[in-house]
């Protein structure tokens, strides 16, 4: 049985990698005059080199780790002769695209490549003892392959990231909702969080995240989630957010006189996160595609180019419900009151996160509200100024935030002020 088995595996990779070099020539690797089928082709050393040599290495191989090595590179030889063969005949027979008539020349040229495939295998069986000696064990081989797959893994996983992340919308709703209510309560530009999300994603998938939380007890200096953070353990995704939004508080890229994030301020951001210059670009080019999903904002403009007051999300779940936003806290105040049939206004508890400059405010509302008036409170100079927001809870997107679960039911409370 395990002859058996080396001779269908070694079989399989040499039909496997003539079917490939057969498919795929023509696409890949056609130069602009001529192309190596061509080159192998037109001298019969050549050919013979190319026909030869691939299966002369896979019957060494197999001689060498096989338990009875002549006895199973003759099995693999055999197997190998007659389902080439017999692939070639077939191919013949129905006139497949690319296939060789079956002529009394295509004949010989069979019985040729059986004969000299024949006597591969009997090098190979002279060689294989000689050289086994120096070859590496079987575990060392398996260990090898899987450090290769992991190199190839990696690879595919940057190389997918480095293309366009226009496209890139391969995030639950639920966790863009929850990245972004976290960013909003760490005064942090929440599309630069997105941006810094869709970035991580495309380099390690969720498929892979999960494989390195497996791997924590084994790599507890590794970085894990989808904001790859480390020195805290194996983390969800959303752990993960929290953590790097902490390590980002305060951070909003500049934007110029379109609202547009100015290029080298948002890659200084995403440098806070990780400082690799490639890492940074990317971020930069998916910010460009993520609005600022403001639901509202007040008139007048902050110094930082920002609205001075801004609703930035409805968050939701069960019938507990939450809004949030960012104000320029030098200069402003905010205060958020519920409009219902009353005649006067319900206040609202406002939790204020007061960064350096730009700041978010929050505040819980009741179930059942339907409308929401959030104000902008400013005294400079002994001049009062006042502008407002009003948001229809009825009319505006909201979101479910899972970030929301198992906290108690809010309810109104006196005024800020």
């Amino acid at each position: 049985m395990q002859t058996f088995v080396w001779a269908v595996v070694g079989s399989a990779i040499l039909i496997l990698l003539y079917q490939h070099i057969r498919i795929n020539w023509p696409e890949s690797y056609f130069g602009p005059r001529e192309s190596l089928a061509h080159y192998f082709s037109s001298g019969g050393l050549r050919f013979a080199v190319f026909r030869f040599a691939p299966p002369f290495l896979v019957f060494l191989l197999v001689g060498i780790y096989a338990a009875d090595p002549t006895y199973a590179i003759i099995v693999t030889a055999v197997v190998y002769v007659l389902a080439s063969t017999a692939l070639s005949v077939r191919s013949s027979m129905r006139h497949e695209v690319g296939s060789v008539a079956l002529t009394g020349q295509r004949i010989a040229v069979l019985a040729f490549v059986a004969i000299g495939l024949g006597a591969s295998a009997a090098l190979a069986a002279l060689l294989a003892p000689i050289a086994s000696p120096t070859f590496p064990s079987v575990g060392d081989v398996a260990a090898n392959l899987v450090a290769a797959l992991i190199a190839a893994i990696l690879a595919v996983s940057y190389f997918q990231g480095t293309r366009e992340m226009s496209d890139r919308t391969d995030l639950p709703e639920d966790l863009t909702a929850q990245i972004r209510a976290l960013a909003l309560e760490n005064c942090v530009d929440q599309r630069l969080a997105l941006a810094i999300a869709y970035v991580e994603n495309t380099q390690r998938p969720p498929w892979f995240r999960k494989i390195e939380n497996l791997s924590a007890r084994f790599n507890k200096r590794g970085s894990f989630g989808l904001f790859q953070v480390s020195g805290h353990g194996a983390l969800d995704d959303v752990e993960s957010c929290r953590v790097a939004m902490e390590s980002l508080k305060g951070t909003y890229p500049l934007i110029d006189e379109y609202g547009e994030g100015v290029d080298w301020s948002v890659r200084a951001g995403a440098e806070k996160h990780n400082p690799d210059n490639r890492f940074a670009e990317m971020v930069a080019e998916a910010y460009m595609y993520l609005g600022s999903h403001a639901l509202a904002r007040a008139d007048g403009d902050a110094p930082d180019g920002r609205p001075l007051l801004e609703v930035c999300q409805v968050g939701r779940f069960g019938d507990r419900m939450r809004i949030r936003g960012t104000f320029w806290a030098p200069t402003e105040e905010v205060a958020v009151e519920l409009i219902g049939d009353e005649a006067v206004p319900q206040p609202l508890e406002v939790s204020v996160n007061t960064c350096s400059g730009r700041s978010s405010w929050s505040a819980d509302v009741p179930a059942g509200a339907r409308r929401v008036l959030v104000r902008s409170v400013s005294e400079l100079e002994g001049c009062f100024t006042s502008a407002d927001v009003a948001v229809d809870l009825r009319h505006v997107r909201v979101d479910r935030d899972l970030t929301l679960k198992g906290r108690r039911a809010p309810v109104p409370s006196e005024a800020q002020f």
